[in-house]
């Protein structure tokens, strides 16, 4: 199947809207909020779940039972599954008050369940053969012996071939094809199947130049989600030649914040770590780092099920020894100190 080379203007703008969106709920403007994911929603029909999770608490905390409700609805045709409006007491309490609107909207979940699992059967029983034989080949047990195995190398190619073979077939796997998937019944699950061949790759086992230019037009396309396009290239940016800062950018240490020193040298000329990576984070239509961290900032101070924003400060533990560590703080530069933090 024919993949975008250029980002669609509904993508861009989508995303735009989205970001604009997150940094009015890190604020508690809730009221920018809601307009932003309408604006979002307006020309868009590829929303994701979670961003759709995101509307539809912003809807209620607003009061606007109009508004959550069509939220709602459109989760529904995403075929999420019902317990996640009945077993949230939030959901259950704003939208139950109209019965015969609440069990339609509950009939909706199950009906259009029931109709993704027969009109994408074939799909979702390749994919997840596909899945099955992932797991299998990078349990633990295989995967320290990945560099001592060339059988093993073989049939990772293999599998990475078939899977970028399936997808040129049939389409990429989306939301929309697998259906949402929830963690605890209430909360939108952010690490998608897909993820776990996914990231594997991108760790770098081994490289496939279609793979990752599908992945790349998926993006643009919005059939992949940006921010977890950039997590995936993050874990090994060395391999894709592109770095997104979502990890080991800004840090936290021993109640510090830190963030990498904004310049190194290449090819002995100064370059600014920021800008570069913010330049990546522009052509996926990422916002930039500076906003990321507020939001990172955001989900380390709010202990909040309600809203899901996914941006998150790296975690460093404290080191054995002096010497370990002035070599980490020899390239941070530092931030702000938490507080109350222990």
């Amino acid at each position: 199947m024919p993949f975008a080379i250029y980002a669609r203007v509904d993508v861009v703008s989508y995303r735009n809207h989205i970001n604009l969106a997150e940094l009015a709920l890190i604020q508690n403007d809730y009221k920018a909020a809601h307009y932003q994911y309408n604006k979002a929603t307006e020309n868009f029909n590829k929303i994701s779940a979670l961003n759709l999770h995101n509307a539809l608490h912003t809807s209620i905390s607003l009061g606007n039972i109009k508004a959550a409700k069509q939220y709602a609805w459109k989760l529904s045709n995403l075929g999420i599954n019902s317990l996640y409006f009945t077993n949230s007491i939030t959901l259950a309490k704003c939208l139950a008050k109209e019965k015969k609107w609440w069990e339609r909207l509950l009939n909706n979940c199950r009906k259009r369940s029931d109709n993704q699992r027969l009109e994408n059967a074939a799909y979702r029983k390749r994919f997840n053969q596909l899945l099955d034989m992932h797991r299998e080949l990078i349990s633990n047990k295989t995967r320290k012996n990945f560099k001592e195995s060339p059988l093993l190398t073989v049939q990772y190619a293999h599998l990475i071939n078939s899977f970028t073979s399936f997808i040129n077939d049939n389409g990429f796997p989306t939301e929309q094809i697998l259906g949402i998937e929830t963690k605890n019944d209430t909360l939108i699950n952010e690490h998608k199947a897909i993820y776990d061949i996914l990231s594997s790759y991108y760790k770098g086992l081994i490289y496939n130049k279609a793979l990752d230019e599908i992945c790349l037009s998926a993006v643009k396309c919005g059939e992949l989600d940006n921010y977890d396009f950039a997590q995936l290239n993050d874990q090994n940016p060395n391999f894709s030649g592109r770095i997104y800062g979502t990890s080991n950018y800004f840090f936290i240490y021993n109640c510090s914040v830190y963030e990498d020193k904004p310049a190194i040298v290449e090819f002995t000329k100064p370059i600014d770590v920021k800008e570069r990576i913010d330049s990546f984070r522009k052509l996926i239509h990422l916002e930039k780092l500076d906003n990321s961290y507020l939001k990172m900032t955001y989900s380390l101070t709010n202990n909040n099920d309600k809203f899901l924003i996914r941006d998150q400060f790296t975690l460093i533990y404290p080191f054995s020894d002096n010497e370990l560590q002035a070599t980490f703080l020899a390239n941070k530069r530092f931030l702000t100190i938490l507080k109350d933090c222990k």
